[in-house]
């Protein structure tokens, strides 16, 4: 049958070791093929195969390797594979299930059962988790976390921005998990800037303290309120800087700030929040860096004459659902 060829070439790559390059063209035909019924069944059939039993360190793998699988839309030169065959069976797994995966999980015996809350472009929503921990979840964002907090600690998996109001609990850390970082905590207010388009990812302490780590390197970092840490995803440096978090997570009431933001991140912001498309010459304005503020009522069409006035030589026009920005002489 067709799920058995598809299942003998699926195996042949987790269970051995291949040049990155090899495995790059693989993961990059796999995501081609994710439509397929065949190559679905192949999927269940190695996963129900594998014996390992899937651990908090595992589901901590998953996420992280589901926000670079998401990232790979065209083939790169860079990619991390995991070399654990639990973990290569599961990797393959997500890549063809997103939400269903968590239901997948649940049912099996003695595993964790978790959810992924995902808030589409153009909405923020809040949430509680199971300890009472409140989370504010900007647009464009994922969460993956347990229905129920059963391990020693209270790990969560975030793609994109969200404000943690954690509930008070020393001895289960509260630990927010990106595809570059994890920030801990026992009882605090932070937010999480972690949108995998972004240069850089951000957490800016509210109130209390945090712990944040990278997962590049053995040193952490730890914040008292009004403190930012900004960890770059290319070259790993890190900045800490005094700020005003309460600026910074003015997003959670609407308001849109940015100060000395460049210009391509305010776009993808505008674009998430009013759930739009903008398209522009980046490279034309890839110098600029903005300083605005916008208020909740202000529309997308306020938006882009500020924006446009900004840049000096540039208007825009809406083309059916799209927002396209041009410079005039």
């Amino acid at each position: 049958m067709a799920e058995t060829f598809f299942k003998n070439i699926i195996s042949r790559f987790t269970k051995k070791k291949y040049s990155e390059e090899t495995e790059m063209k693989f993961r990059y035909w796999l995501s081609q093929n994710k439509e397929n019924e065949e190559v679905e069944k192949a999927m269940f059939e190695l996963w129900n195969e594998t014996p390992n039993q899937i651990t908090d360190q595992t589901l901590e793998d998953l996420a992280i390797l589901k926000s670079e699988i998401a990232n790979e839309a065209t083939p790169k030169k860079s990619v991390r594979f995991l070399h654990n065959p639990i973990l290569k069976y599961a990797a393959v797994f997500l890549l063809l299930l997103t939400t269903s995966i968590i239901t997948y999980i649940s049912t099996q015996p003695k595993e964790i059962a978790f959810t992924e809350y995902t808030v589409p472009k153009g909405e923020t929503k809040n949430i509680t988790l199971a300890d009472g921990t409140v989370v504010s979840i900007n647009a464009g964002s994922s969460l993956i976390y347990p229905k129920e907090f059963v391990a020693n600690t209270r790990s969560v998996f975030l793609t994109g921005e969200a404000i943690f109001r954690v509930a008070k609990n020393p001895d289960k850390p509260f630990i927010v998990n990106t595809n570059h970082i994890s920030v801990r905590a026992l009882g605090t207010a932070f937010n999480v800037q972690a949108y995998a388009e972004f240069d850089n990812t951000t957490t800016t302490l509210i109130e209390g303290k945090v712990r944040i780590k990278d997962n590049y390197s053995p040193e952490h970092y730890d914040l008292d309120p009004n403190q930012q840490l900004i960890f770059d995803n290319s070259n790993h440096k890190i900045e800490l800087k005094k700020i005003d978090a309460e600026k910074a997570t003015m997003w959670e009431k609407g308001y849109l700030i940015f100060e000395n933001v460049a210009f391509s991140e305010i776009i993808s912001t505008v674009e998430r929040k009013y759930n739009v498309q903008i398209n522009y010459d980046e490279a034309q304005y890839i110098e600029y860096a903005c300083n605005v503020k916008f208020k909740p009522d202000e529309s997308i069409s306020d938006v882009m004459s500020v924006l446009c006035e900004l840049t000096t030589h540039a208007e825009y026009e809406v083309n059916n659902n799209q927002i396209i920005i041009h410079s005039v002489e």
